[in-house]
Order: C-alpha cells, then structure tokens, then sequence
C-alpha cells in the first residue's frame, strides 16, 4: 500500500474525527455518561468487525478510504466519552489522585492489546483475526463501564461544577459550628493555635 493511501487514511479520520467529538456531546446529555461510553463502544465494536469482514484482501483496498470516516467518527467519540466517565466520577478534592490512578493504570494496562494483537497475528499468521482482539477489549470495557452505578454522576461537566459549588455552598456561615469529612471544625482549629 503505497504510503499517499495511509496518509490520506489517516487525515481523513481525523477530520471525521471531529463530528464524533460532536456528537459525543449531544449523545452525553441524551443519556449521560455510563450509557454513552457504553453505546460507543458498541458502536466501535461494530465498526471494527464491519471493517475486518468487509476489507477482506488487496481486491478491497479501493474500498478502504470509505473506512476511514467511520473510524475516525468513532475515534473521535470513544476518546472524551472515556475521559468524561472518569471525570465525572472523580470526586472532589481528589482530583490529582484520582487522574493519577488512571494515567498509571492506562501506562500499566496499555501493552495488553497490542501483546493480544501480535501474538495473535504471529501464531495463527492472520492480521483480521488479530485485529478481532480490539473488538474483546472493547466488549470488556463497555461490559465494565455497564457495571458502574451513575446516578450520583452528574450528566455535563457544568452540572459537575454546578454540584461542587452546591456542597460548598451548604458549609454553615462562620461562627456556626461545622464539621467537616476530616472531623475537625476549622473554628476549632483556630481557637485552638490561637490559645498555644
């Protein structure tokens, strides 16, 4: 395949790219985040299998550009709806621990697909069949994302931010004893240093 092809693959998936984020967005207030990262991975799955079955040999390689603008849609929706399961879910004030965990995990984890990919591929000698290996991860993440219960997960980032301000918006006025998730009253602590 002579390289112009795979660029012109590439650019056109990433400009298609580009409506898949969009429509992340109006599928996320449709029916919020579990069931959108779930649906795009269906989606995705989809695409993929439809891709593996249909480009079957070099007799179909004219066909292959077609391919590009659902992979790159898809591409572009499967990013920010994973991105924005986990935002969503991170609770506050543990922001940096939270996306610490997930930028480890992802390092950790991310040599499994393409482990699964090769030594398919190598054994059986089938690049289709290894291919087959994304749609497993796939299924196992939307089968996991399923099992995560949302309804404490605000549907947009503005109700993310509208949620936080609400907590903090319930602390009780100065002078009025408050207790907060650590157990010491900030008053309390002041009087107390200030007595030292």
């Amino acid at each position: 395949v002579p390289g112009s092809e795979i660029a012109l693959f590439i650019v056109v998936a990433l400009v298609c790219s580009i409506p898949g984020a969009v429509l992340h967005r109006e599928v996320l207030r449709c029916l919020g985040h579990r069931r959108n990262l779930c649906l795009v991975a269906a989606v995705y799955a989809v695409v993929l299998g439809l891709t593996i079955l249909l480009l079957s040999g070099p007799e179909a390689r004219p066909y292959a550009l077609a391919f590009s603008v659902p992979i790159g849609f898809t591409t572009g929706w499967v990013y920010p709806a994973m991105n924005g399961f986990v935002a969503a879910m991170v609770p506050p004030g543990r922001e940096t621990e939270t996306w610490g965990w997930v930028t480890f995990s992802a390092v950790v984890l991310s040599w499994a697909p393409p482990l699964v990919f090769t030594v398919i591929k190598e054994t059986l000698g089938d690049l289709r069949l290894g291919t087959t290996s994304l749609i497993f991860f796939l299924v196992v993440g939307g089968v996991l994302a399923a099992s995560v219960d949302d309804r404490a997960i605000p549907v947009t980032a503005g109700a993310l931010d509208q949620s936080r301000t609400t907590k903090s918006s319930t602390r009780s006025a100065p002078g009025v004893a408050s207790t907060p998730a650590n157990g010491v009253n900030s008053d309390e602590a002041v009087g107390d240093s200030g007595a030292a």
